[in-house]
């Protein structure tokens, strides 16, 4: 979500991006601005250049959360492959995205149903 203020500019943008409503990002943005010690994002509601933006703040945020991520990701590598052998997934297949996780178009509008989907509808 704060990857989507930062790309669109806007809540609106982020909000579409991230598959939730203006009213659900809005708030969101509310209550994490008001529980760290600065704000993350700063909305300018003046004319042609009203928008919403990540401040240096909530850049760093972003990034500390991102580089996070990574560490906890490579740690549980071999935790998150022992657990796709027992659930009979291929562990060398591209890993699923959320689409919430997406910015941009969803991939789910766009896909296609996969055969075994559409012969279980029969």
């Amino acid at each position: 979500m704060l990857e989507g203020i930062e790309k669109y500019g806007s809540i609106t943008g982020a909000a579409r991006a991230v598959g939730l409503t203006y009213r659900q990002v809005w708030a969101t943005v509310k209550v994490m601005n008001a529980m760290l010690k600065e704000p993350l994002v700063e909305i300018s509601p003046n004319g042609r250049a009203s928008g919403a933006r990540l401040t240096p703040f909530g850049r760093e945020v972003v990034f500390r959360f991102r580089e996070m991520e990574k560490v906890a990701n490579q740690a549980l590598k071999t935790h998150f492959l022992a657990f796709e052998r027992m659930a009979g997934e291929n562990p060398h297949a591209p890993a699923p995205v959320p689409h919430w996780a997406h910015i941009g178009e969803h991939p789910t509008k766009t896909r296609k149903p996969s055969p075994k989907a559409a012969t279980r509808k029969s």
